[in-house]
């Protein structure tokens, strides 16, 4: 018979008579964790300073204070209980007031993927849903705020020890803190890409995600797809509410922006990192889809 035992923190396995130590496996913290917004001290202050991005995702909650925080092009006034929700490779940056505190939750996709839940496909990460996290903000409802700040706690106390199944423990905590945020989100803030959508859509935002620098045409999609490009238009813009040329363009002209925003790079940078390899081409297209000027975006941006 064999059976599990603690002993200092330690976890050992008992088989007849001897006690064999089984190692602890420690949380990879860039997996998963949580910072607090302190003004003015801190990791989070010092991420701030700038406009910047990262590669995974981000959930930020306000608790208490006021500012603004700056989301792509967007610029939104933050209060207490807000809550903004960031996928991989948004640019932002947080102003608050000297009272401004709250929360930072920070997770890989991967995070969400381990365990029995990779495998039975609940909760699995999917680049045309985005988790459905593809929203921008949500306010916590007053009758929800304690039981999801007791949520944050024990998330807090289970990072600040070494437990057996502690990934487990901390993701079936943060979906259930995620399910307590899409069930208060509002539905205007909902994307389309986060919409019910075919099968179809889905491989198309998810493959729209991968290679939007490669691939700049509607029939470059519809041959990956093995569907014809008047069909793909149609299934797409049925499924949410633009045609799939549309959402090409879109998408680039985002990460042009944020090219701009974050790095500041030049017009010619631009297009080569969004794979043009004429530049006067791609000024005319950000302008066309975008109505600005390249150079008046930029220089807006200062």
């Amino acid at each position: 018979m064999i059976t599990s035992i603690s002993l200092n923190r330690r976890n050992y396995t008992k088989t007849g008579n001897h006690l064999k130590s089984v190692p602890q496996v420690t949380l990879d913290k860039t997996l998963f964790d949580i910072h607090p917004i302190d003004a003015g001290r801190g990791k989070n202050y010092l991420d701030n300073i700038v406009m910047h991005r990262h590669n995974h995702f981000e959930i930020v909650w306000i608790t208490q204070g006021s500012g603004q925080f700056a989301i792509d092009t967007e610029q939104y006034e933050i209060s207490e209980n807000l809550v903004f929700c960031l996928n991989p490779g948004k640019v932002h940056q947080l102003k608050g007031n000297e009272h401004l505190r709250g929360f930072v939750f920070s997770f890989q996709k991967e995070f969400l993927y381990t365990g029995r839940d990779a495998i039975n496909g609940n909760f699995s990460y999917d680049e045309s849903s985005r988790w459905n996290l593809d929203f921008s903000m949500v306010r916590i409802k007053t009758n929800m705020q304690i039981e999801m700040l007791e949520i944050v706690k024990s998330m807090q106390r289970e990072l600040a020890n070494i437990s057996l199944m502690q990934h487990d423990v901390l993701r079936g905590f943060l979906h259930i803190f995620l399910i307590y945020l899409t069930r208060q989100r509002d539905t205007s803030f909902i994307s389309p890409a986060g919409a019910q959508s075919s099968g179809l859509t889905k491989k198309f935002f998810s493959l729209l995600e991968k290679t939007y620098t490669t691939n700049h045409r509607v029939s470059d999609f519809a041959s990956l797809l093995s569907v014809t490009p008047n069909y793909l238009n149609e299934r797409v813009k049925k499924d949410s509410g633009y045609s799939a040329s549309h959402n090409i363009h879109q998408r680039i002209i985002l990460e042009a922006k944020r090219l701009i925003i974050c790095k500041n790079l030049t017009l010619k940078e631009t297009a080569y990192h969004l794979g043009f390899e004429d530049t006067a081409y791609f000024s005319k297209f950000f302008k066309k889809i975008s109505g600005f000027n390249f150079t008046d975006f930029k220089q807006k941006q200062v």
